[in-house]
């Protein structure tokens, strides 16, 4: 009697054991499918690549997972001419629930993705805000630019900016910023709203990182970053009205160049991009650390059902 009991109990426990761990993988299969693969972004420029470099590893305290993380370009899916970075070895002891190494070469993919389309804007008068120290009239380079001036006395003015490079993320302890490469070309609006190229400048800006972004929309948890200018540096790449002094323009330029980085650039840097979790994951009590050529996000985490 006490044989069979104890043999219908082992087979029993074996039955729920077996039942129980495919019910498990089951539940994990499917939470890891939710995790965004590919994602189109930025008015389908860019596309996401999250595969998987590996399979996750099974620790004894977590899961480790290793994704591609980069950024192509839809139209022109060029592989990027960067090598990932090593990682720092993971520590035994943990704080937090969740531990998400975005690197730079994960933001700078997306730069040269980005380049890779041509990113340019113009603008004139009607878009700059209210009350600048800046007017777009060549009445207000009289004294910066006189040749501009003398040349078109009296004229509205548009300039056109397009990046010449991809930027180029820094991630050090002591130095978080992101750097800019582009050319600026100032144009005379004439009376028949045809605009002539009067000069070009190569313009090469430092821009601080002011706050690491880490923030939900709709089901999933987003990563962004928002830009300061910091210091932006010029030389005259050509000019159709002759040479003059780029002394006293520079102070027009630093201003131009805070409000391109402002309305254009750093707007997109903060609408972010997905991060590799599982849908309705809730971050909670996130930080941020950066180190060298990598932002550390440990944080926790909660589940938010459907509806």
């Amino acid at each position: 009697m006490t044989f069979i009991k104890d043999q219908m109990k082992n087979e029993l426990e074996e039955v729920i054991c077996r039942n129980a761990i495919k019910a498990v993988n089951k539940e994990i299969n499917a939470t890891l499918r939710t995790i965004p693969g590919e994602e189109r972004m930025f008015n389908d420029t860019l596309k996401t690549n999250y595969d998987l470099v590996r399979p996750p590893q099974f620790l004894h305290n977590g899961v480790e997972s290793d994704f591609k993380g980069e950024f192509l370009n839809v139209k022109h899916p060029k592989t990027p001419p960067y090598t990932p970075e090593e990682l720092p070895p993971i520590r035994d002891e943990h704080s937090k629930m969740v531990y998400i190494w975005v690197t730079a070469y994960t933001i700078n993919t997306a730069f040269f993705a980005v380049n890779q389309s041509g990113l340019q804007f113009l603008f004139d008068n009607d878009n700059l805000p209210d009350g600048a120290p800046v007017e777009l009239n060549t009445n207000a380079f009289m004294l910066v630019v006189p040749t501009l001036y003398s040349k078109y006395p009296n004229k509205d003015m548009a300039i056109r900016y397009c990046s010449s490079a991809p930027a180029k993320i820094t991630l050090n302890p002591d130095d978080a910023s992101v750097t800019l490469f582009g050319l600026m070309t100032f144009y005379v609006i004439l009376d028949d709203n045809k605009l002539v190229d009067c000069f070009t400048l190569n313009m090469v800006e430092v821009a601080n990182i002011d706050d690491i972004l880490i923030f939900r929309k709709g089901s999933y948890s987003y990563f962004g970053l928002k830009l300061t200018s910091s210091r932006t540096d010029v030389t005259l790449q050509e000019s159709h009205i002759g040479d003059f002094d780029l002394t006293l323009l520079r102070f027009t330029v630093d201003i131009l160049a805070q409000f391109i980085l402002s309305r254009y650039i750093s707007p997109k840097m903060e609408e972010g991009f997905k991060l590799p979790l599982p849908k309705n994951v809730v971050l909670a009590n996130s930080e941020t650390a950066i180190g060298k050529n990598y932002i550390l996000i440990f944080t926790d985490f909660g589940m938010q059902m459907a509806l």
